[in-house]
C-alpha cells in the first residue's frame, strides 16, 4: 500500500481547514440574511452553538494527533473531539451546500431533483479531506472502532439536510416507495457509505470482504449453521401449530423498490457495521489463547448488535424490545460465526435479508406489539440454539482451518 507523502498530507489538511472556514462563513451569512429560515434547520440555539463548534475544532485538528506516550486524559479528549467531528461534520457540509444552492431552487422553474443531485455530488466530493484527516489518520485501535461506528451511524441522516432544497428523505422509509429520484439518491448515499467504509478499512490494512468463500470449509457444517439461522423466519408463525401444520414462508408484500431499500439500508448496513467494520477490527486484537482470539470478538460484536436494537424503544414496548435484544444477540452470534467460517459477509447479508423480508404471511412482526407466549418461547429457544450450534462449530477441530484462512485474509499486506 502506497504511503502518502507529507506534502500531500499537508495539502489535504489545508483543504480541510479551508472547508471549515467556508462552512463557518456560509452558516454565518445565512444566519445574517435569513435568521428564521436558518434557525429552522438547526432547531434551537443550543444546536446551532454546538454545530458551529465543529468546524472551529476542525481548524485545530492537526494538534489533535496523539502519540503513544501521551497520558490518558489528553488522549481521551482528543479522541472525543475527533468523534464529534466524525459524527456531525458531514451534516454541516451537506447543510452548507444546500444553503448555497437554495437560491437556485427559488429561481428555477424546472425540476428540483437535478439541483438536489448536484448538491449531493458536491457534498460527497467535499468529504474526501474529512475522510483522510479525521478518520483514516486515527491510529488507536479502540478509537478507530469508535470513529468508524460514529461515521456509519450518523452518515445516513446527512441527506436529510438536503430538505432545504425540497428533498424528502422520509419517503425512502415507506413501504409504498417506488424507484424515483428520491429513492435512488437514498440508495446512492448508502452505496457511497459502504464504499468509503471499505476504503477506510483498506487504509487501516484490512482486506475488503471476499466474494468467494473459504476453500477449507465443510459444506455440511455450513448447511447446518445456515439452516439454524433460517429458523428465525418462523418468528412470525404466531403458534407452534402453524410451524408444524401450516408451514408457509412468503416474502413480505411490497414493491421491488421496498425490497431493495430494506436490503441496502437495513441488512447490508447492519452487516457492514457489525460483521465487518467492528468484527474484523476486534479479530486483530492479540490474545494468548487461540480460542479466545475468535470467541471474544464474536461475543462482543453480538452483544453490541443486540444493544443496537434498544433504539427501537421509541416505537416498541419494553418487553418486545428486550425480547428483540436477546434475539439479536443470538442472530449476531451465528452471523458472526458464519462470517468467520466463510471469510465473507455476503452470506450473512443474504441470511439477514431473508430474516427481514420472509416469513409467515399476514402476521405482524413479533416486536410490533407485546410479545405472546409463543413469540417469547420461540425467540429464546432460537437464540440459545444459534449460540449453541455456533459454539459447536467454533470449538470443533475440523473447522479451525477455515477460521485461520479468514484470519490470514482480513489482514491486508
Amino acid at each position: 500500500m502506497a504511503t502518502l507523502t507529507p506534502r500531500f498530507t499537508h495539502s489535504v489538511s489545508l483543504i480541510f481547514k479551508i472547508q471549515c472556514t467556508l462552512i463557518i462563513a456560509i452558516l454565518s451569512g445565512s444566519l445574517l440574511i435569513n435568521a428564521q429560515f436558518t434557525m429552522a434547520q438547526f432547531g434551537s440555539w443550543g444546536n446551532l452553538v454546538i454545530l458551529f463548534g465543529i468546524p472551529i475544532i476542525g481548524l485545530i485538528i492537526p494538534s489533535l494527533n496523539h502519540t503513544a506516550n501521551e497520558s490518558f486524559l489528553p488522549k481521551g479528549i482528543k479522541i472525543c473531539l475527533r468523534l464529534l467531528i466524525t459524527s456531525f461534520y458531514p451534516n454541516l457540509v451537506f447543510l452548507s451546500i444546500a444553503f448555497l444552492l437554495h437560491p437556485l431552487i427559488e429561481q428555477s422553474r424546472s425540476a428540483k431533483m437535478p439541483i438536489i443531485y448536484l448538491a449531493f455530488l458536491i457534498a460527497v466530493i467535499s468529504l474526501i479531506p474529512y475522510i483522510k484527516i479525521i478518520i483514516i489518520d486515527e491510529t488507536g485501535p479502540i478509537a478507530r472502532m469508535l470513529i468508524i461506528f460514529a461515521y456509519l451511524y450518523f452518515f445516513p441522516t446527512t441527506s436529510y439536510r438536503l430538505g432545504v432544497l425540497g428533498f424528502n428523505p422520509y419517503y425512502a422509509d415507506q413501504i409504498a416507495i417506488k424507484f424515483n429520484g428520491t429513492s435512488i439518491l437514498a440508495i446512492i448515499s448508502y452505496l457511497f457509505l459502504f464504499a468509503t467504509t471499505g476504503y477506510v478499512m483498506h487504509q487501516w490494512r484490512f482486506n475488503l470482504p471476499k466474494f468467494k468463500i473459504n476453500s477449507k470449509i465443510h459444506v455440511t457444517w455450513l448447511f447446518i449453521i445456515c439452516l439454524v439461522a433460517c429458523l428465525e423466519l418462523n418468528a412470525t408463525a404466531a403458534s407452534w401449530h402453524n410451524i408444524f401444520y401450516h408451514f408457509d414462508w412468503q416474502p413480505v408484500s411490497g414493491p421491488l423498490a421496498y425490497f431493495v431499500m430494506i436490503v441496502i439500508s437495513v441488512c447490508c448496513y447492519e452487516e457492514f457495521i457489525f460483521r465487518y467494520a467492528i468484527f474484523w477490527q476486534l479479530l486483530r486484537f492479540k490474545h494468548p489463547n487461540n480460542k479466545a482470539q475468535i470467541l471474544e470478538p464474536i461475543l462482543i460484536s453480538s452483544l453490541l448488535f443486540g444493544l443496537w436494537h434498544l433504539s427501537n424503544l421509541n416505537h416498541q414496548s419494553l418487553p418486545a424490545t428486550l425480547l428483540q435484544l436477546i434475539g439479536a444477540i443470538g442472530t449476531g452470534f451465528i452471523l458472526a460465526t458464519i462470517t468467520l467460517y466463510t471469510g465473507t459477509i455476503w452470506i450473512s447479508i443474504v441470511l439477514h435479508s431473508l430474516m427481514d423480508l420472509v416469513g409467515f404471511p399476514e402476521i405482524t412482526s413479533a416486536f410490533s406489539q407485546a410479545p405472546t407466549t409463543f413469540e417469547t418461547e420461540y425467540m429464546l429457544l432460537i437464540a440459545l440454539l444459534e449460540i449453541g450450534i455456533s459454539l459447536l462449530l467454533l470449538l470443533a477441530k475440523r473447522p479451525q482451518a477455515a477460521f485461520q484462512q479468514t484470519m490470514v485474509h482480513l489482514q491486508a499486506k
